[in-house]
């Protein structure tokens, strides 16, 4: 209905996935310190990759699955109409936003396996999140967890659903 508006509900998401990945990865930290309940916190980290597959088909499907989680980063080309000097912009911003999330996803992935045992994610049937939301912060935690993926794929329809309509509305001038 508002160009600006429609931006600012998009970056009140994305604002939120950023502060969501930065306490995640701080409860991470908070776990490797010893500073929880968390019994001997660095037990994943000892021969770390003892267990893994050298299976072709689940490297590749990890792989896509990680490309698969910087497929927002196009988002940004699609409303470049409303961006002032975009390509500066994008090139600066861009590449601190892509360093920014990974480091964010890489602290993650060091929290949740601080928190929870190699074994406990193999025999588990939900994501890694909510092991590590379930072990950590309890079932509450858990339901919080709901939320949060809840919100976290709405600003990403939202974000993708305003990025269409701005290349349609392009395309059709």
């Amino acid at each position: 209905m508002h160009n600006k508006y429609s931006l600012w509900a998009v970056n009140i998401f994305g604002v939120f996935k950023i502060v969501l990945l930065v306490v995640i990865s701080i409860t991470g930290l908070v776990i490797l310190g010893g500073s929880t309940s968390i019994a001997d916190p660095h037990a994943n980290f000892r021969d770390s990759f003892a267990g893994t597959t050298t299976n072709g088909n689940d490297l590749s499907n990890a792989i896509v699955n990680i490309v698969f989680s910087y497929t927002g980063y196009e988002n940004a080309f699609k409303v470049v109409n409303e961006i002032k000097r975009p390509v500066p912009t994008l090139k600066k911003n861009g590449t601190i936003s892509v360093l920014l999330v990974s480091i964010l996803y890489i602290l993650c992935n060091i929290a949740y396996f601080s928190a929870v045992p190699k074994a406990e994610f193999a025999a588990s049937s939900q994501i890694a999140a909510g092991v590590f939301f379930t072990k950590v912060f309890g079932p509450r935690g858990a339901a919080a967890l709901n939320v949060f993926v809840l919100l976290s794929a709405f600003g990403n329809l939202l974000a993708v659903l305003i990025g269409h309509a701005r290349m349609i509305r392009e395309i059709g001038r």
